[in-house]
């Protein structure tokens, strides 16, 4: 039978279950302090979102369908103004104003600060208490809002958020905090402007291999790509942040004094830098490992759970099919490559949503520098448990396709955010179909089997509507 046909009438036999299988996930949980504005107990009671942010006493959540909802206070119309219509792709909230990134490129802000900048070019969003900043296609920033400043013995001292962003392109990430910014170059190092007297440039960590970051008015921090988490002060007291352990975390936030770390496994850890704990907002945090997206205020906290975020299979530990020379990674990767760090490591980011750009694919533990591309298939190759080639397992076939080249960061890892072009989900199976993913690699120095490129272990994810 034509598999194009299967698949249409796959999804014609779900469709009277998709709303509690495919739609019955994504849900909101907000806590903290409630304060007048209910934006605790008037979280939204729908399912089917993929990201939430928090502002001051409200909250602005994005549906798979790329529509928003706002609750909480509205002062300043951050509520109420809120964008109607469909093809939102990521939003943040700030104290009394938020801003949208729209799929095809153009930005929309509202609240205390409307108006943004025109084009349809930019791929990246962010919101300080009284500015923004977006980033381009071509890695280019753009800030637009309060430049904020102070007075000191009759002298108006800038705080330069707005007018002090750097030039140039190729910047990867950029994180906005109450009066300063951060920004990933090219090369994967820190840069920071706005308002010195918190220190915070003269704090950055040094060096490259930085992937995300996330700007509190106490102190920064920054996910590196091998998943561990660096951190910094940035107040004048030199207080020194808490850095947690571990390389498994996909997303960092921060506010004032209060910071988060999501690990892949879906689970939330929260410091606090103080012994406050403002609206119980850590006494009270969520448990569970089906968190793909949270946000921080300074009394209340949001999430979004959703359960299928995909799995891994065929790894190269030594658990199921044996690697071809031997060379078994470490437990849950793939099979070892000539970097030195065991075998690298495939798995998902966020929730897979076929109609909201909110999923990754996350690769770790490769040889830095190394080329490498994403498979995609519909099959699990013998059993999941691959057929040995080259230095590793090939465990992904049938309607396969290749992505497009990317390059391993310093330190061996990458994300893969779209897929020759499309979107993961919009290249995917469709509603309710079963994809997999798995990442090859150059790995041209000292492979024990001379192929000169390797695996890493696969990834399967059912993709929603």
């Amino acid at each position: 039978m034509n598999s194009q046909i299967t698949r249409s009438l796959l999804f014609l036999a779900l469709s009277c279950s998709l709303t509690s299988s495919l739609l019955a996930q994504g849900n909101v949980e907000t806590w903290g302090l409630d304060g007048f504005h209910h934006v605790v107990s008037n979280s939204p009671v729908t399912s089917g979102f993929v990201q939430v942010t928090t502002g001051d006493e409200y909250s602005v959540a994005l549906h798979s369908d790329g529509t928003l909802t706002a609750w909480g206070s509205d002062g300043y119309g951050q509520v109420s103004g809120t964008p109607t219509g469909g093809g939102y792709t990521q939003v943040a909230a700030a104290v009394s104003h938020a801003v949208a990134l729209h799929s095809d490129g153009s930005l929309v802000s509202w609240g205390s600060l409307a108006g943004s900048p025109g084009g349809h070019d930019f791929v990246q969003v962010t919101a300080g208490d009284y500015h923004n900043v977006a980033r381009r296609a071509d890695g280019s920033l753009v800030a637009w809002g309060d430049d904020g400043g102070q007075w000191d013995l009759g002298v108006f001292y800038p705080w330069g958020v707005v007018n002090d962003t750097p030039t140039g392109i190729g910047f990867i990430d950029v994180a906005a905090g109450d009066t300063y910014t951060a920004a990933i170059t090219a090369q994967g190092t820190i840069v920071a402007w706005g308002f010195n007297y918190q220190n915070a440039d003269g704090n950055l960590p040094l060096g490259a291999g930085f992937a995300q970051l996330a700007c509190g008015s106490k102190y920064g921090f920054a996910l590196n790509e091998d998943g561990s988490i660096t951190s910094w002060p940035t107040n004048s007291q030199q207080v020194t942040a808490l850095t947690p352990p571990g390389n498994d975390f996909i997303q960092v936030d921060a506010w004032w004094n209060l910071s988060g770390a999501l690990r892949e496994d879906g689970s939330l850890l929260l410091m606090n830098l103080e012994t406050l704990d403002f609206g119980g907002i850590i006494a009270n945090a969520p448990g569970g490992e089906d968190i793909v997206s949270f946000s921080l205020d300074g009394f209340h906290a949001s999430l979004v759970r959703v359960s299928n975020d995909g799995a891994a299979y065929c790894l190269g530990d030594g658990s199921g099919a044996a690697c071809p020379c031997g060379n078994n990674g470490n437990a849950g990767e793939g099979c070892a490559n000539s970097s030195g760090n065991g075998g690298a490591i495939l798995n998902g980011i966020g929730a897979p949503w076929l109609s909201a750009d909110s999923y990754r694919l996350k690769v770790r533990g490769g040889p830095a520098g190394a080329s490498c591309i994403a498979l995609r298939g519909i099959n699990q190759l013998s059993n999941g448990l691959g057929n040995p080639w080259g230095g590793g397992l090939l465990c992904t076939g049938g309607q396969t396709a290749r992505s497009q080249v990317q390059t391993l960061g310093p330190q061996g890892g990458t994300l893969f955010e779209d897929f020759q072009g499309q979107t993961l989900g919009a290249s995917s199976y469709g509603a309710g179909v079963t994809a997999n993913y798995q990442v090859w690699y150059r790995d041209p120095l000292n492979t024990c089997t001379g192929a000169g490129f390797n695996f890493t272990n696969a990834w399967s994810v059912t993709w929603l509507l």
